[in-house]
């Protein structure tokens, strides 16, 4: 018998099948990867909460601080207080991250890594409210320096760490290491920089150890920072979503 070949129509009918097969896989791939970072994700924030609640246990009730006034350009944020503090890695001024550190730990697996901070990508902020941030103050605000000094009860729901890009436009991871101004410390004014990349949600960490999503409006408004994140406590009541509610 002679081999048969295939016909240029019988190829052209294969091709079309095999492309009607992947457009139609396309999606549900994306979709389980996408599923994947966001796990990845949420793993980065339980570390961050067991880091966290060891800082705050250690630390009579505080969580780490920003510099202080006349001290912003410190590169002393929560970030290298964590990781030096509790992971013991010695911090490395030129090259990215600590000696032996996994990068993976600030780096968001659906974050977008800037070419030119490929070594130290940092996707994640710290809510400035608990930090104590100095240039976030005033007469209204009760800053949660320590736990024991608000006793109202959101406090446990209280947002620590956020998802978090250099600029909505561009999408790029922060730098790690960074100062006060690099974004490592965000406050609900910033929402241009909450980074809602997973599925068009935001993931983020409370106090209480918990792992969170949020949507976010999309109006456009400079308080659009999560639709469900609770920022800032005042003596009026929580500030979530933009508006102020009772306690």
């Amino acid at each position: 018998m002679k081999d048969k070949n295939f016909t240029l129509l019988e190829l052209l009918i294969v091709i079309a099948i095999i492309t009607i097969l992947t457009a139609m896989l396309l999606p549900a791939l994306n979709k389980a990867r996408d599923k994947g970072k966001d796990i990845g994700c949420r793993s980065n924030y339980k570390q961050f909460g067991f880091l966290m609640g060891q800082y705050n246990n250690d630390y009579k009730d505080y969580y780490p601080i920003a510099p202080r006034t006349g001290d912003l350009t410190s590169t002393r944020c929560w970030s290298r207080q964590l990781s030096e503090l509790y992971l013991g890695y010695q911090f490395l001024s030129v090259g990215g991250y600590y000696s032996g550190a996994p990068k993976i730990f600030f780096h968001c697996p659906a974050g977008i890594i800037n070419p030119s901070a490929a070594k130290d990508p940092r996707g994640y902020s710290m809510n400035s409210y608990v930090a104590d941030v100095q240039t976030d103050r005033s007469a209204t605000t009760l800053y949660d320096i320590a736990t024991r000094t608000i006793p109202y009860k959101n406090n446990n729901s209280m947002m620590l760490v956020v998802d978090s890009w250099s600029d909505r436009d561009t999408k790029l991871e922060w730098i790690f290491g960074g100062t006060v101004n690099n974004g490592e410390y965000l406050n609900q004014w910033q929402a241009k920089y909450v980074a809602n990349r997973h599925q068009n949600r935001v993931n983020y960490l409370v106090k209480n150890g918990a792992v969170l999503q949020s949507g976010i409006r999309n109006d456009g408004a400079t308080n659009d920072g999560g639709i469900d994140i609770i920022w800032e406590l005042r003596t009026a009541g929580y500030v979530m979503n933009g508006a102020v509610h009772s306690y």
